[in-house]
């Protein structure tokens, strides 16, 4: 039995409000990374100089660097950027080992970077998240005999 126009029209504005009451789509996540050459140059001048990316943060999630990068860096300076880092309710993402020559497999590579996420904390920093620095590249190219998945 064919259905009525009557009942198509009332289920096509079923529909309608159902997905008009949606939630809007959620925008993708966009980081900022910064390159790490001349001992930080660039990240230091985002906290330097913050009117110069005022609508850049307006539009990102946080900032992306890699954890070594950040040697360069006194503590205090590290808990004032962490600060403003909040001010601005932006995350940071942290580019990490996985499995390294220095660390061949995930619980070694781990281990050893964990002191430095533990120093980010203590300093006030909150890591929201971790981007895996090429995890399988050090194993293609040599670390075979122990990787693990751990």
């Amino acid at each position: 039995m064919k259905p009525s126009k009557w009942a198509v029209t009332r289920i096509l504005a079923a529909l309608s409000a159902i997905t008009s009451a949606q939630a809007p789509a959620k925008r993708p996540d966009v980081w900022i990374g910064p390159p790490g050459v001349e001992n930080g140059k660039a990240l230091r001048a985002i906290f330097e100089h913050p009117d110069e990316w005022k609508q850049t943060r307006s539009i990102v999630s946080g900032i992306l660097y890699t954890t070594n990068n950040l040697k360069p860096f006194s503590d205090d300076d590290l808990r004032l950027w962490f600060g403003r880092l909040r001010e601005w309710k932006l995350g940071l993402m942290l580019e990490v080992g996985a499995i390294k020559e220095w660390g061949i497999t995930g619980e070694a590579t781990f281990s050893r970077q964990l002191p430095a996420w533990e120093h980010i904390g203590n300093l006030g920093g909150t890591i929201h998240a971790i981007a895996m620095d090429e995890p399988l590249l050090a194993r293609a190219s040599g670390c075979r005999s122990r990787t693990s998945t751990r």
